[in-house]
């Protein structure tokens, strides 16, 4: 008796082995989309703070403080952001689910 056979069809048809694939294509696509994004982030916010002392030296302190916190808010949200995911993810990543 083929049993490796029977075990293959009865995963495929389960679907489990369908959607652990899937999982795993979601989890590439935006862990892309979540390193792209930082690396914008993060690029933007070396760029921010390296003018705002320049900025604070010339006396535009009101817009050095508010582009200052801009910035800090756009970094606290994109690492919000990773650990949602890595929450969210981290069954699939433990062999949970």
């Amino acid at each position: 008796m083929n049993t490796a056979g029977t075990h293959l069809s009865s995963i495929l048809g389960s679907g489990h082995l369908l959607k652990n694939e899937a999982s795993f294509q979601a989890s590439w696509f935006f862990s892309l989309i979540i390193f792209c994004v930082s690396m914008i982030a993060l690029v933007g916010g070396w760029l921010v703070f390296r003018q705002i002392p320049s900025m604070w030296r010339d006396g535009n302190r009101t817009m050095a403080l508010t582009l200052g916190a801009s910035a800090v808010v756009v970094l606290i949200s994109l690492a919000l952001l990773i650990l949602v995911v890595v929450i969210a993810l981290y069954p699939y990543a433990a062999g949970t689910v």
